[in-house]
């Protein structure tokens, strides 16, 4: 069945997103930013993980074009605990 690998595949991209607003340094960051270290192309092609990570709770937006982590030590945890693969990777 497809669907487990599809979740699994959908929670490997919404951690490398949040990696990747991990390696951008102190908040605020930019959405359009946080696309960069995946490898894609602009911020349209990481929003799906970006809404689903804002219902999630992780982050939300502070500002239109801005975000942050719920927890403030998360960023942190992330910048020491996971490296950023580029979607290319997944």
């Amino acid at each position: 069945m497809n669907r487990p690998a599809t979740r699994t595949s959908s929670r490997s991209a919404a951690s490398s997103y949040l990696a990747a607003l991990a390696s951008l340094g102190e908040p605020p960051y930019r959405s359009a930013d946080a696309a960069l270290p995946y490898g894609a192309k602009d911020q349209r092609g990481v929003s799906i993980h970006r809404d689903g990570l804002i219902q999630k709770g992780l982050i939300w937006a502070p500002r239109r074009g801005q975000l942050d982590f719920t927890v403030s030590p998360f960023a942190e945890y992330l910048r020491d605990n996971h490296t950023v693969p580029s979607f290319e990777e997944q």
